[in-house]
């Protein structure tokens, strides 16, 4: 699996687009979504983000709760080599909006720091 191609500007207009809502307002909701809105290949979301979609849309959300908890190494790896947006919560659980990589994050046990690795193999 590579880095997806799809970035910030793409997953916003598509979330907007389920939402029903006009694509003019990218720029108004864009900087509130994402957790690191100036790195647009960043796919990390904030609770603002998380919530619109929960609230707003009929995309899934699939819920992981991790086998541990977080690292510094995890977070700088999920930054880079995951390729759907996702949200963390408690340091221990994280939501997805890719259904493969909750499939396989699924079969490495929840454990994000494995899957992670594997990925970068």
């Amino acid at each position: 699996m590579t880095k997806s191609t799809h970035n910030q500007e793409y997953y916003t207009r598509s979330i907007l687009q389920a939402a029903g809502q006009e694509p003019s307002t990218y720029s108004q909701v864009s900087k509130l979504w994402w957790w690191n809105h100036t790195n647009p290949s960043l796919l990390r979301l904030s609770k603002l983000g998380i919530a619109f979609i929960k609230k707003y849309t009929q995309m899934s959300v699939y819920e992981c709760e991790l086998s541990e908890p977080l690292k510094s190494r995890t977070l700088i790896q999920l930054g880079r080599l995951m390729t759907c947006p996702y949200y963390i919560y408690k340091n221990d659980h994280i939501l997805l909006l890719g259904e493969e990589e909750t499939v396989m994050l699924k079969l490495h046990a929840d454990n994000l720091q494995q899957y992670l690795d594997n990925l970068q193999l």
